[in-house]
């Protein structure tokens, strides 16, 4: 069933202080109270998450307006990194759509919108949806995870993971879960980061070098957030650390990274994360998209998510 969101609650938060289409602006950490009370009331999507807009804004590109009380962005492609346009809000959302995608072709950006929510989709007018080609795009779409069942483990659907995790412990009984501050473990964060590059590029995998520096730029602007960091130690050696960015009391999964000497250490640091997180009080996490890439679409698969956050690529028809 479309949703159709009440109008006076959204205008009731404008964006202020951000420039009016066509004007654009840089993302700045001084934002992040502005952008936030916008985006919290639509679902938790990770492509509008403060903390991820600005710790992956490597490139100091991430442009942000303001046009039909919606907010629009100029992202750069996760793979590619050519620029394109979106947005998230619920106002006049063809029209919106029109001059957006009549722009974007204007400033050689593409002839298609990404990353629109689902939440947006919704308020097209069924009756003019033919004028717009409408395709979801499953390469981005949300995971979103009971905490319950990702800690329980139970049935069969899950037997993998319990075994794993068992022989885990087993293997390593003195292993420590910690919940740490980002900010003042930065330097062994860094370190665990380029031991886990190393290592991912001796056993013949690419590494995104952009995550390197985001990561970086997540250490920098901790203090700015609420962060749950949770860190796995060998005695005083951190071999694990899973960072959650909790926005409106809702947490996103953002960096996971561990030394692979460990045999399944990344299950076992995520397994922990939801136990963290599921005796904070937290209900479902939202562990982002896959980008296509298809041993994480199977691993995030195969903790059996409760539902997606869809995002679609929108252009004329």
């Amino acid at each position: 069933m479309i949703k159709y969101y009440n109008m006076s609650s959204v205008y009731a938060s404008p964006l202020e202080g951000l420039p009016s289409f066509p004007t654009f602006t840089p993302i700045r950490a001084a934002m992040k109270e502005t952008i936030e009370r916008y985006t919290h009331k639509f679902p938790r999507y990770s492509d509008y998450n403060f903390f991820s807009m600005l710790t992956y804004d490597v490139f100091n590109s991430l442009q942000i307006s303001v046009l039909n009380n919606n907010l629009v962005v100029i992202f750069r492609d996760y793979i590619s990194l050519k620029p394109f346009y979106s947005f998230i809000g619920v106002s006049q959302v063809l029209e919106t759509t029109h001059i957006l995608l009549n722009e974007s072709a204007k400033n050689g950006y593409g002839d298609a919108l990404k990353l629109v929510p689902q939440t947006t989709i919704d308020q097209l007018p069924p009756d003019n949806r033919n004028k717009l080609t409408v395709t979801e795009d499953p390469d981005n779409n949300d995971y979103i995870y009971s905490l319950k069942d990702y800690v329980n483990l139970s049935g069969k659907e899950y037997r993998s993971h319990r075994e794993k995790i068992h022989r885990f412990k087993k293997k390593y009984p003195d292993i420590d879960i910690r919940r740490v501050d980002l900010a003042s473990i930065g330097k062994d964060a860094l370190e665990l980061f380029s031991l886990w590059k190393s290592n991912k590029i001796k056993s013949g995998n690419k590494v995104d070098g952009i995550e390197r520096e985001a990561f970086r730029r997540a250490v920098e602007y901790a203090k700015l957030f609420n962060l749950i960091t949770i860190g796995v130690y060998d005695k005083e050696k951190l071999i694990a650390i899973s960072v959650v960015d909790v926005t409106n009391n809702y947490p996103t999964g953002a960096f996971i990274k561990a030394d692979t000497s460990y045999g399944e250490i990344f299950r076992f640091t995520q397994h922990a994360k939801a136990e963290v997180l599921l005796k904070n009080g937290f209900i479902e996490m939202n562990c982002e998209q896959d980008l296509g890439i298809q041993n994480l679409r199977e691993s995030k698969e195969s903790w059996h998510p409760i539902k997606y956050l869809k995002k679609y690529i929108v252009g004329e028809a």
